[in-house]
C-alpha cells in the first residue's frame, strides 16, 4: 500500500512551519499540497522548506488563484488536494497540527481491519496558558475516548482511497466557514456506507484550539444535527454561543445567516 498525505493551506504562515517540520520524517510516499489563494507567505514557506528539508517522500504542489463556486471553501480545498493523490491510503492533514511527536500514526497496519481511522488530537495553544484547555483535558480523562459523544469528529482522518471514492469524497455543504460542516457531512456518509471505523489516541497537537463557537452552532444546525446534541456539547464544552448559534439558525432560518 502507498500512503498519501493531503495538506490544503490557506494563509497559514504562522503555524505552517510547525506542521511542515513535523512531517519531514513521516513514513509516507507522497505529500500533496494545495495552496488555496494564499496572500501571505505560505507559498514561500513551503518552497523554503523544500529547499532546506530533505523529505524522503515525493511532494506535489497545486496553486489555486481564483475563488471556486463552492460555498464551503474548506471542503473544496480538501476535495481538490485529495484528487491529486495516488496512494491507497489518504491522510487528511492540517497546517495547524504538529505531527513531529506522532509519526507512529503513519502506518498501513491500521487499515488491515478498518476503512477509516480518526487519530484523536490534543489541543495545545501557542498563545497563552488557558485553564479551559485543561478543563477539556480533565473532561476527556473522565469520559474516556470510548465515551466520546461524537466519535471520529475530532481528530486527523485517515482512510482508504476506495472508501473515499465510494462515498464520493467531500462535497459542498451549506455553511461557508463552518468549522465542521463538511467533515460532519463526510463522516455521516461514511457511517451510512457501513465502513469499519476506529478512533485511536495519538500525540498529535492541535495548535489552534480557539474557534468561533457561534459559527460552530450555525454549522451544526445547517447540517441538520439535533439540537440536544449541540446543547450537551455547549454545556460540557463551556460554549454557550454554540447553543445560541444553533437556536438562531432554527428560529430565523438559513436566509437570515450571513455566510461570510
Amino acid at each position: 500500500m502507498k500512503i498519501s498525505g493531503v495538506l490544503p493551506i490557506y494563509n497559514e504562515e504562522r503555524l505552517l512551519p510547525y506542521s511542515l517540520n513535523g512531517l519531514e520524517n513521516a513514513d509516507i510516499d507522497e505529500l500533496c499540497i494545495y495552496l488555496d489563494r494564499c496572500t501571505d507567505n505560505s507559498q514561500q514557506i513551503v518552497e523554503n522548506w523544500l529547499n532546506v528539508a530533505d523529505p524522503k517522500f515525493r511532494v506535489k504542489i497545486k496553486i489555486a488563484t481564483s475563488k471556486p463556486k463552492w460555498r464551503n471553501l474548506r471542503a473544496y480545498a480538501f476535495q481538490q488536494v485529495s484528487e491529486m493523490c495516488r496512494g491507497n491510503i489518504i491522510y487528511t492533514l492540517g497546517a495547524d497540527v504538529y505531527y513531529g511527536n506522532a509519526l507512529a500514526i503513519f502506518d498501513e497496519k491500521y487499515f488491515e481491519d478498518y476503512d477509516l481511522v480518526s487519530f484523536y488530537y490534543r489541543n495545545y495553544s501557542l498563545n497563552t496558558f488557558k485553564p479551559y484547555i485543561f478543563y477539556i483535558w480533565f473532561l476527556e480523562q473522565i469520559r474516556g475516548l470510548k465515551g466520546h459523544p461524537f466519535p471520529f469528529r475530532r481528530g486527523a482522518l485517515a482512510l482508504t482511497k476506495e472508501l473515499w471514492t465510494r462515498v464520493c469524497g467531500y462535497r459542498d455543504t451549506g455553511y461557508l466557514e463552518g468549522p465542521f460542516a463538511y467533515e460532519y457531512d463526510f463522516i455521516n456518509r461514511v457511517e451510512e456506507s457501513g465502513a469499519k471505523t476506529a478512533l485511536v489516541p495519538s500525540k498529535l497537537l492541535h495548535l489552534r484550539p480557539d474557534k468561533n463557537p457561534y459559527k460552530e452552532g450555525l454549522a451544526r444546525a445547517d447540517i441538520g444535527m439535533p439540537f440536544y446534541k449541540t446543547l450537551i456539547h455547549g454545556i460540557l464544552q463551556l460554549k454557550p454561543l454554540s447553543i445560541v448559534g444553533h437556536l438562531h439558525y432554527r428560529k430565523f432560518g438559513k436566509a437570515s445567516v450571513k455566510w461570510k
